[in-house]
This record gives structure tokens, C-alpha cells and sequence, in this order.
């Protein structure tokens, strides 16, 4: 009887050792696998998900600066309208100084008027351009931002889908695949919902008709009525001044002269004068 018990506790305890060896080869080909799978999954994210997403991420980056430099060259673009008016205005220099100490402010009056209006127009055709730049911006930035958030969340199904099989067991064994189904199946709907290449094309696009609506900030009905109001002003500032000089030249040569009355003589005056002969 005692034979008996010890050979079926022999047999037992055998078995299960047996039992517990063809474990561990499961575990051990389970867990070869598993990290095959992380290994394609891994590859798949590094090679395929990322760098699409970091090249629309880098064109976004473009546009931005295409965006930014379309806004400076607009309003450059008008400011130079400013000097233009100016250097109209500025015809008159010489005829100003050949005025000088004579009054012909009033010849003036009209051009400051003029320029103040040209400043204006300036000043509001470079705050419709800031604005239709800063509004049209918010879209690539929309893009940029949401692509961080989609390589973030990849990356942290990288390192969840690492843990999983890192702390693989073979009585986590279903668990561990799941996992790696998951962090797949996020990644490729995260990719998904991502704006892509698609995206940018359709904004550049639109870029094309932001830098048109920028050069209509700057009317040209109202800046060539300005250009020609600051010829005219120009021309009419020029003629008063002439007219100026020409009054104050002709006033300069009136010199009246006085006329001297003849004087009666004086009795006794011619005597006293006559040298006195011994």
C-alpha cells in the first residue's frame, strides 16, 4: 500500500513538474512571439504613422512662415506708399526755402490735410492685413497642434503596448495580445482622425487667396485717388507760394521816397554868411 502512495504521489508530482516545464516553453515561445508582434507594431508606427504625421507637421511649419512673410511684404507694401507721397510733397522743397521769411503757410494747408488721410489709409490697410494674417494662421496652427497630440498618444501606446509584453506572463497571456491589438488599433485611429497632407494642400491653397485679400486691403481705387489729390495739392501749393514771392518782391521795390518842401529864406541869413573882408 505504501508502494502504491508513493508511486501516484510520484506520479503526480512528475506530472506536474512535467506540467510546469511545458509551461515555461509556452511562456517562453508565447513571449518570442508577443515580442515579434511589438517589434512589426513598433516598426510599423516608426516607419509608416510618424513620419507622415512630422512631414505634414513640417509643412504646417511652412505655411505659418509663408503666412508671416506674405503680411510683412504687404505692409511694406503700403508703407511704401507713404514714402511716395512724400517725395510728391517734397517737390516743393526748394520753392519753400527760396520762401523762407515770407508767410505761405496757408499755401500748405491742404497737402497736410491730404497726408494726414494718407497715413490713414496706411494705418488701416496694414491693420486688415495683420488681421486676415493672425485669422488665417489660427488654421495651421490648428493642424500642428492636433498632430502633437496624435504623436503623443502614439508614443504612449508605444510604451503601453512595451509594458504589456515586458510583464508578459502565461497567465496574462490573452491580456498581453489584447493590449497589442489596442495600441494598434489607437494608433490607426488616431492616424485617422489626423488632418494629413490633405489638409495642408487644401490651405495652401487657400493661402494663395489670402495674399490677394491682403493686396486688397490696400484699395487701389483709394490709394491712386490719394496719388493724384497729392499731385494736384502739390501743383496748387507750388503756384501760391509763387504768387507769394512775387507779392512780397513787388512790395520790397515801392520805396516811397519823401519830397522836401522849398523853404523860404531867412532875412538876415545870406549877410551873416558872407565872409567878412577887412
Amino acid at each position: 500500500m505504501k508502494a502504491f502512495v508513493f508511486f501516484a504521489v510520484c506520479a503526480f508530482v512528475c506530472g506536474a513538474q512535467a506540467g510546469v516545464v511545458q509551461q515555461d516553453d509556452d511562456v517562453v515561445t508565447r513571449s518570442s512571439l508577443l515580442q515579434t508582434q511589438l517589434k512589426v507594431f513598433i516598426d510599423y508606427v516608426d516607419a509608416s504613422l510618424k513620419p507622415a504625421l512630422y512631414k505634414t507637421l513640417e509643412e504646417s511649419s511652412e505655411l505659418t512662415k509663408k503666412i508671416a512673410n506674405a503680411s510683412k511684404e504687404a505692409s511694406e507694401a503700403n508703407n511704401k506708399f507713404t514714402f511716395e507721397i512724400l517725395e510728391i510733397v517734397r517737390q516743393n522743397e526748394r520753392i519753400y526755402e527760396a520762401a523762407k521769411g515770407i508767410d505761405v503757410q496757408q499755401c500748405g494747408v491742404k497737402t497736410i490735410d491730404m497726408s494726414k488721410r494718407v497715413a490713414e489709409a496706411v494705418e488701416a490697410a496694414n491693420k486688415c492685413v495683420a488681421e486676415k494674417a493672425e485669422k488665417f494662421a489660427k488654421k495651421p496652427a490648428e493642424v500642428e497642434q492636433k498632430i502633437k497630440e496624435i504623436v503623443k498618444l502614439i508614443d504612449d501606446n508605444t510604451l503601453v503596448a512595451k509594458k504589456c509584453v515586458d510583464e508578459y506572463t502565461f497567465l496574462t497571456s490573452l491580456n498581453t495580445a489584447a493590449c497589442l491589438t489596442r495600441a494598434k488599433v489607437s494608433s490607426d485611429a488616431a492616424w485617422a482622425s489626423a488632418p494629413g497632407n490633405l489638409k495642408i494642400m487644401s490651405l495652401n491653397m487657400e493661402f494663395d487667396n489670402l495674399v490677394k485679400d491682403m493686396k486688397a486691403c490696400a484699395p487701389p481705387k483709394v490709394f491712386d485717388g490719394l496719388r493724384a489729390e497729392a499731385r494736384q495739392l502739390t501743383a496748387e501749393a507750388k503756384d501760391c507760394i509763387y504768387e507769394k514771392v512775387l507779392e512780397h518782391v513787388k512790395v520790397s521795390e515801392q520805396v516811397t521816397v519823401p519830397q522836401v518842401e522849398e523853404m523860404e529864406p531867412v532875412e538876415g541869413v545870406e549877410e551873416a554868411l558872407k565872409p567878412q573882408v577887412e
